[in-house]
């Protein structure tokens, strides 16, 4: 359940069980002459409420079982796919096999080994996503440093799809004061994404530009675009939308959830936008200089 639902149950609790000490406390108490309220009448309705206050916690239980049943579901596919991998190499190194066919099978495994750090490292970003803001190293840093490092990991397949990249910023950028590490996580995130759900031949373009006080970083491109249903739940853990799914099935739906909670606490804003589905998306990145 993601932090906003849970604000608004529990001020639906609260409104709740302040209605029924209302309607349970001595009438008189307020000098209010609402006789009509018959003790049967009033026991009637304080039960009906407490009834909708279990109901809101049983449902919130059963969420939370499915999320973390998803979850194990999800690790346990992404961590078997390099794991067989590696396995699958390793009893074919035992054979009698040529040098060219030892030298591909240590690539698959090098390969596989970087996927399963991968994985661990977002798994580690979403168990401490929701550390206090005193655990996080600030310092500062050009926005635009950053950028040029995540690129240089997707170098290989920008080149692969063909992708048309730009990128721009303007001049004399001020340094922002954010935990590096943490918003290298978030912009790899968005650039990742931007690239991995862009067909062949797309575009994707960034600028990075100042409003104010605030940092502005865009990423669009021309990939599978969003569903306006899907918006509302995008930075939610562990949602993917279907298309999605279909042009990438080894996502795990939780990097966009440690970007958001990463972003909240630098006091920044994250949003996406899209005109629909194959119509491309904008996601904005919004930073403060100062902590």
């Amino acid at each position: 359940m993601d932090k906003n639902q849970f604000r608004l149950n529990f001020l639906l609790i609260i409104s709740i069980l302040v209605l029924m000490v209302m309607l349970t406390i001595d009438k008189s108490f307020f000098g209010l002459n609402i006789s009509a309220w018959s003790l049967k009448t009033t026991t009637y309705i304080s039960a009906l409420l407490a009834f909708f206050v279990a109901l809101i916690f049983y449902l919130q239980r059963v969420e939370e079982n499915r999320i973390r049943s998803e979850f194990i579901t999800i690790v346990t596919h992404k961590f078997r796919t390099p794991l067989t991998g590696i396995k699958w190499a390793i009893e074919t190194l035992q054979k009698d096999i040529t040098f060219q066919q030892k030298e591909d099978l240590l690539k698959q495994i090098e390969i596989a080994d970087s996927k399963l750090i991968e994985i661990v490292n977002i798994l580690v970003g979403f168990s401490k996503s929701d550390e206090k803001m005193s655990e996080y190293a600030y310092e500062a840093v050009a926005i635009r440093e950053i950028i040029d490092s995540v690129l240089i990991k997707h170098s290989e397949l920008i080149r692969q799809k063909k992708i048309l990249f730009s990128i721009s910023n303007e001049s004399d950028l001020p340094l922002i004061i954010i935990d590096k590490v943490k918003i290298t996580f978030v912009v790899n995130t968005l650039i990742d994404n931007a690239i991995r759900y862009t067909p062949v031949g797309g575009t994707v373009g960034i600028s990075i530009y100042r409003n104010k006080d605030v940092i502005v970083l865009k990423i669009t491109d021309s990939g599978v675009g969003l569903k306006k249903s899907d918006r509302r739940h995008l930075f939610k853990s562990f949602f993917r939308g279907k298309d999605a799914k279909e042009m990438d099935t080894e996502g795990m739906g939780v990097s966009l959830y440690v970007s958001s909670t990463i972003v909240d606490r630098h006091n920044g804003k994250i949003s996406a936008y899209s005109k629909g589905v194959n119509k491309g998306s904008i996601f904005t990145l919004e930073i403060p200089m100062g902590k």
